[in-house]
């Protein structure tokens, strides 16, 4: 009866596995298109390893494109060192009284300053650019552990070959498995506590390990993750984990559909671009070679013979009496130089690397910059909102819930019904608002050009509109703008001053009245 436990576990696993196989498979063949010419270095075939698939690509703009995207979203969700990328507030929700909240905010800054530190003396950036190549195809994971007290909190990029999902309720990405193989004398150096069947125990050979973990949806007030270790038909280590941020793998989808637990990326959409211009530009280079080492004819006794084909570079011997010449090559590169061109604009435009550009003769202005640039941000926004929810703070969760086992930071309850509200800061979520400084701006502009300046700062609250002009931007936290009530006193000050000065009525000021 004690194994029957473990034999349930192995059942359970099993069939999330099995599902989570089939998923794959219906992703799978574009998958390996996407490797095959962008990732040549990660391409997979058939389950033997990496397979360069370098020689097979004429065309490198989607390769750039998609370093590009990476180095973008980098620096966009989670840079290195520059500050904060997700604001930790007191929750608007709570109903203390402004001493209480007061305190509250010390106690979040104090929090934040070890939790930001962990961060970034972590390998997150780097780990985090790998996954972000994948995310250009459309889903991405990472594993956040803490393989030891001593130690910075490791993150690793889970590469889509090893990796396997299953869908849960409500469509959330419920199982998540990684297979992979590994020397089974490092089991249990990977994994604490794994044991390993006896067969195993100090072997150098290398064994299919699968690691699962899956959302326990018995008590959905609390989090709860069954985790376990398989290699063949053993158990090598099961566990539960609980609490917010309790799951070590990650994954975030770029773009999502209700048939799949995958997501489906740029690449994905650009696929076909992408296997066009590839097609084009090796046609081209084709018809080069011939342009420039011709097929020669030269006279013979025989008869001419092209049926098994002809090389650049080729003489071919024709009847006698018959001159040397060249043969002409009639292909328009031009033509397959325009089309190509375009292909590549549409394969960078499907990663968002059409930066502006100058198009014509004339300079474009500065605001037609911004706003191309906006432009830009506009359209990544609205897919690249899931990362927020999807990663951004669920790798908050993962190292507070990490740095609170280790006893480093007390634990913490996030979100609405919690003491500390997440909020992101990324220029590419924040297009909306944005947009709405820009109507703003537009409005002040306009009634300051009908009314005068003078009346039109009757009209227009001038602080209330550079705070909001600053928050579009993200610059409102940096000092840089007052906040409403340092203006006040500045204007009381200002007044005190005028009628000292008998300026203003109230006061008799100067000396002799």
């Amino acid at each position: 009866m004690a194994d029957d436990p473990k034999k349930a576990l192995l059942k359970e696993f099993d069939d999330r596995f099995s599902r989570a196989q089939t998923d794959k498979l219906r992703v799978k063949g574009r998958h390996e298109d996407i490797y095959r010419l962008v990732m040549p270095h990660r391409h997979i075939q058939d389950g033997t390893g990496p397979q360069d698939s370098l020689d097979e690509i004429f065309d490198s703009t989607a390769i750039d494109a998609t370093a590009d995207f990476a180095s973008d979203i980098l620096n966009a969700f989670t840079p290195s060192f520059t500050g904060e990328w997700v604001v930790l507030e007191p929750s608007e929700t709570l109903e203390i009284d402004a001493a209480d909240k007061t305190e509250l905010a010390r106690q979040i800054a104090a929090y934040k300053l070890v939790l930001w530190q962990a961060i970034r003396e972590s390998n997150l950036a780097k780990a985090a650019r790998e996954c972000y190549r994948d995310l250009a195809v459309g889903t991405m994971a990472m594993l956040i552990q803490d393989v030891h007290p001593s130690l910075p909190i490791e993150c690793t990029c889970v590469p889509v070959s090893d990796l396997f999902l299953d869908r849960g309720p409500g469509g959330s990405i419920d199982g998540r498995f990684r297979r992979f193989k590994v020397r089974a004398q490092l089991v249990p150096v990977m994994w604490k506590g794994a044991k390993l069947p006896p067969t195993l125990v100090n072997s150098q050979a290398e064994i299919d390990v699968t690691e699962g973990m899956w959302r326990d949806w018995s008590d959905r007030g609390t989090e709860t993750w069954v985790f376990a270790l398989i290699t063949g038909g053993d158990v090598l280590l099961d566990a539960k984990y609980t609490g917010e941020g309790s799951c070590p793998m990650l994954v975030c989808p770029w773009d999502i559909d209700g048939s799949t637990a995958w997501g489906f990326g740029p690449l994905y959409n650009a696929l076909a671009d992408i296997k066009t211009v590839n097609k084009a530009v090796e046609l081209v280079l084709r018809n080069a070679d011939r342009a420039i080492d011709p097929v020669v004819t030269y006279t013979d006794d025989g008869v001419i013979d092209v049926s098994q084909g002809v090389s650049s570079g080729d003489w071919i011997p024709v009847a006698a009496n018959s001159e040397v010449k060249a043969l002409e090559t009639h292909a328009r590169f031009d033509v397959g130089y325009l089309q190509i061109e375009k292909l590549q604009h549409q394969i960078k435009r499907a990663l968002f690397q059409d930066k502006p550009e100058q198009l014509g003769r004339t300079p474009p202005t500065a605001t037609q910059w911004l706003e191309m640039a906006r432009e830009t941000s506009r359209r990544m926004g609205a897919p690249a909102g899931g990362l927020v929810v999807d990663w951004q703070f669920p790798i908050v969760r993962r190292f507070a819930y990490l740095l609170a086992k280790r006893g480093t930071l007390p634990p913490v309850k996030f979100g609405s019904h919690g003491p500390v509200k997440l909020t992101p800061k990324s220029a590419m979520v924040r297009s909306g608002e944005q947009e709405e400084g820009q109507r703003m701006l537009a409005v002040a502009s306009s009634l300051t050009q009908l009314l005068g300046p003078q009346q039109a700062m009757l009209i227009i609250d001038g602080a209330k509109l550079g705070t909001v002009l600053a928050k579009a931007e993200g610059v409102d936290d940096l000092g840089v703008i007052r906040t409403p009530e340092q203006v006040q006193q500045l204007v009381q000050q200002g007044m005190a001053m005028a009628q000292q000065a008998g300026m203003l009525p109230g006061q008799q000021g100067g000396q002799g009245q």
